[in-house]
């Protein structure tokens, strides 16, 4: 069983999670972990799936994995949110332009206020928009989770339909609401632009630093390049409660032990061993759930490593008292 590790732009929130782990999950994903603050799929994959249809998948949700881009057979159009945002940036000037103070002087420039010249600058930015936000919010709605897109496509449909109402019962003026739309659309692609520049400055930055240093940069865009170790094992909670301490120099202990130490300088490291998913101090757990995910390639050295991990973990009935931030202040 391939165990797979997938970076993954655009998840804003706690929804946008949920939403690909119930897609891996309903796909038949095996234990799949989500993590929208570092942009992180994990799960293992049965041999009767595909890598390339669930990628597939998470993308048609909205979201883009990073590494695929080599598989696109060539470059669309308006195929980022750059391009979207400037493309929409360009039909939004005249509409919400028009309505500045003092340039109602400029002659002409009245003729922005037929709503029938409003209808037809807004189209192409609604369906720009709507082909990339309304798309993202319908499969997220199919798949039981809505994500943020639902908003975005909420706001603009409401102010579009409004508006177009309003210009089909002649009362163009009235209900002339096509700016909002616009602006909308056009604001999230900007932010979305602004978050996508970020995290590219960033993986620059680290590229730069591991290729300053001889590494292979390739592993940042494709992490599943990594040494996998051939097991993965649960650590269960002995009983309910709260974790009250952990020992980190039990937890190195029993990593050594797998082989990601040396007893000796000629000794070889394993690189695919060790431990994810810790649960922190203060977590409540269940009897049985996992504490830990343990990596390992070989048993025998997984039941020495055993002790060690168990004994690293004291759970308490009472979730344990936090210490003070601040412990004395120095004049």
């Amino acid at each position: 069983m391939e165990h797979v590790q997938l970076k993954v732009d655009g998840m804003s929130c706690t929804n946008c999670a949920l939403s690909i782990h119930k897609y891996l999950e309903n796909q038949g994903a095996i234990e799949p972990k989500v993590s929208f603050m570092e942009g992180e799929v994990q799960f293992d994959l049965p041999a009767d799936l595909k890598k390339e249809n669930l990628v597939k998948g998470i993308t048609n949700l909205g979201f883009k994995v990073r590494g695929q881009e080599e598989a696109a057979p060539k470059k669309k159009w308006l195929d980022n949110n750059k391009e979207r945002a400037i493309f929409c940036f360009i039909f939004t000037i005249p509409l919400v332009g028009h309505m500045l103070p003092g340039i109602n002087q400029i002659p002409g420039i009245h003729v922005f206020m037929n709503p029938y010249l409003q209808l037809a600058i807004t189209l192409p930015v609604f369906i720009v928009g709507m082909g990339y936000f309304g798309k993202s919010a319908w499969n997220s709605m199919l798949n039981g989770i809505p994500n943020m897109n639902v908003l975005v496509s909420i706001g603009a449909l409401s102010s579009f339909g409004y508006s177009l109402y309003g210009t089909i019962i002649g009362q163009g003026m009235e209900f002339a609401y096509y700016e909002t739309t616009a602006t909308i659309l056009t604001l999230v692609f900007f932010g979305n632009y602004l978050e996508d520049a970020s995290i590219e400055s960033t993986q620059r930055a680290l590229k730069d630093l591991v290729k300053a240093q001889g590494g292979d940069v390739s592993f940042i865009d494709h992490p599943e390049k990594f040494p996998q170790a051939r097991h993965i094992r649960k650590l269960p909670a002995p009983k309910r409660g709260y974790v009250h301490t952990i020992s980190a120099a039990m937890i190195a202990r029993g990593v050594h032990i797998l082989g990601a130490g040396r007893d000796n300088p000629d000794d070889k490291l394993d690189y695919s061993v060790g431990v994810s998913e810790v649960k922190k101090v203060g977590t409540q757990v269940k009897q049985g759930e996992p504490l830990m995910m343990i990596h390992y390639n070989d048993e025998a050295k997984l039941e020495q490593a055993l002790e060690y991990f168990k004994n690293a973990y004291r759970l308490a009935p009472k979730r344990p008292t936090a210490p003070p931030l601040v412990v004395e202040r120095v004049a």
